[in-house]
């Protein structure tokens, strides 16, 4: 490799590292190959200058140093309190705090250097991104040993295009599988690589049904085990279905089909074209203009199997070993990302309870209609730091908040809970000065030592007497987007505090300020958390005229359809923030 070193970056290592950034949520990620004196980086992303152009560092500032050396992972949550690492120079010039690192290997096995991962603050790595950076390793490695294999003599040509073929496939799903968080996504992955690099036809994936209907024991391995139904389901395919796919999608593990008996022996099997398969499965004689060839490899982590993919070719074909080894490549790397979808899936489910719990059901409140959405940025875990609340006091007046904890994952959640049951007991007890109340809600962070800051609106409303009579609103803001106001006759006013407020959690000596509107009947009032209005790339105004002008067209109809349209028309499928939406509507 040493010509290469001299070369420094490369692109293809380049993406490796972008992969690991990307998969992991690090700031930096490395190719890192080390010499006698020196580390030289082949793939780099997010590197301090002037190491990003220069590519290289000596040893002095090498973690990866140590992986070569030991030739195993060295994963480091704080740098800084490591007994050996803690007075090495790139925890100061480089910002290296947590680190690990898995071990890449050249064309003779031996240990060279690291791709690894590297956060500027102290972090706990969890078992999935490790097995992430394990597996991106393994085709980093497969590169590295096919460029060298190229060097050799023309009798290891052959050998070398197959690495060359397994490593584009394992690039393939790697890339594809990172991003897959459903067995939807898995199928489609594993699809457009076996299509795109295998020369297949088609692709198929079955698992036991046990993975859609939650019927799994959790081991202490973290495997998949399944009680109940021996049924397996063909996961939807993203292309067009050949016929015997389309009519045995569910099956059972004790049905005359292949992927039954795979899944039920664990073993593979291998048909050069249909009429052997037709010998021995004759239930499923394949129709004129079928695939020929098919290859069904076991899909399983360790003794449990949980399923089986189907591969399957135009042209009858005789599969090599090379073939044989491919295709069980692909079916390993399809059952560690089925065994971390459904561990998505679990957390998933046990976040939106967590979230429902903590965001209750909005009270019927004579004369006024309400309406509350939430959507979350965190794709993974689906909860975050946005809130809302409305409160129905004892005294008749009604009690409002939206707010926004800074952050969109779990620990946002669980703060915002704690911030949320304390505003919700002062605002049962308090007064009707929302002012006050974000002062004690201000002071209590501070004071129960809450590390977290978060933007506010809270507002009571009460209603005023005699027929369609105005309510008065009264309210306050700490840092937080402005209310929106629809009139009857369809103006929208923004409520904006003279004195903007910082948000709470910052200075408990703010002297937060209380302002005062009347709103009459037929009016909508619109409490919204950033991410409704804010894109990236562009002045907040923007974001605020699209709300007001959907609001606007919205306006008229229930809180339940106004709130419905501002997230059809205001929020995209995948959004950089949470978002959380309470719209009002005001009867007679």
């Amino acid at each position: 490799m040493s010509d290469e070193h001299e070369r420094g970056a490369d692109p293809s290592f380049d993406r490796y590292a972008r992969m690991v950034r990307r998969a992991l949520g690090v700031p930096v990620a490395l190719v890192s190959i080390v010499e006698e004196n020196r580390q030289v980086f082949t793939g780099a992303v997010g590197l301090p200058q002037p190491y990003q152009d220069s590519r290289e560092t000596p040893l002095s500032h090498s973690f990866c140093q140590y992986v070569a050396r030991d030739e195993k992972p060295l994963v480091i949550e704080d740098a800084r309190v490591h007994p050996v690492l803690r007075t090495n120079l790139a925890i100061e010039d480089l910002q290296v705090v947590a680190y690990a690192g898995w071990p890449i290997t050249d064309h003779t096995g031996r240990t060279i250097g690291s791709l690894c991962a590297i956060d500027s603050s102290p972090r706990t790595w969890s078992s999935a991104e490790l097995e992430t950076l394990e597996d991106l390793a393994a085709a980093c490695s497969a590169e590295l040993a096919e460029r060298e294999r190229r060097r050799s003599a023309d009798a290891r040509a052959a050998d070398a295009d197959r690495l060359s073929r397994e490593n584009r496939v394992r690039l393939a799903l790697a890339e594809g599988l990172v991003a897959a968080s459903t067995f939807e996504e898995v199928a489609a992955a594993v699809e457009d690589a076996a299509i795109t690099h295998l020369g297949c036809s088609g692709a198929g994936l079955w698992l036991r049904s046990g993975l859609a209907n939650g019927s799994r024991d959790a081991q202490p391995e973290g495997l998949l085990t399944f009680s109940g139904s021996d049924r397996l389901q063909r996961v939807p395919s993203t292309r067009d279905e050949w016929a015997r796919a389309t009519e045995h999608a569910s099956v059972t593990v004790t049905d005359p089909t292949p992927f039954g008996w795979v899944t039920r022996r664990a073993m593979p099997m291998f048909f050069s074209d249909h009429a052997e398969q037709d010998t021995v499965f004759p239930e499923m004689a394949a129709s004129s203009g079928a695939a020929e060839a098919r290859a069904v490899m076991p899909v399983g982590i360790g003794a449990y199997t949980f399923g089986a993919l189907v591969l399957t070719f135009r042209e009858p074909r005789q599969f090599s070993d090379s073939d044989r080894a491919t295709a069980a490549a692909l079916a390993s790397y399809v059952a560690q990302a089925v065994e971390r979808a459904w561990a998505l899936h679990q957390r998933v489910e046990t976040s939106e309870i967590l979230q429902a719990a903590m965001l209750s059901d909005l009270p019927e409140v004579e004369g006024l209609s309400s309406a509350a959405r939430y959507r979350s940025a965190d794709r993974g875990k689906r909860v975050g730091g946005d809130w809302y609340d409305l409160l129905a006091r004892s005294d008749g007046s009604v009690a409002v908040a939206v707010g926004d904890v800074v952050g969109h994952d779990i620990q946002a959640a669980a703060d915002m809970g704690q911030l949320r049951s304390m505003l919700r007991a002062i605002a049962w007890t308090g007064d009707d000065d929302p002012a006050a109340t974000l002062g004690e809600l201000d002071r209590s962070i501070v004071g129960l030592e809450i590390d977290a800051m978060a933007s506010l609106v809270f507002g009571v409303l009460t209603r005023g007497t005699g027929h369609a009579a105005p309510w008065t609103f009264t309210w306050a803001s700490a840092g937080h987007p402005p209310p929106l106001l629809v009139d009857p006759a369809g103006e929208v006013t923004w409520l904006v505090q003279e004195r903007r407020a910082p948000m709470l959690g910052i200075d408990i000596g703010t002297a937060h300020r209380g302002s005062v509107v009347q709103i009459e009947p037929g009016s909508t009032l619109v409490l919204y958390t950033d991410g409704l209005v804010e894109r990236r790339g562009e002045v907040l105004d923007l974001g605020l005229e699209r709300l007001g002008a959907a609001a606007q067209r919205g306006h008229g109809g229930t809180a339940e359809a106004v709130a419905t349209g501002l997230l059809a028309e205001l929020v995209p499928d995948r959004i950089a923030d949470d978002v959380a939406l309470l719209v009002l509507t005001f009867g007679d």
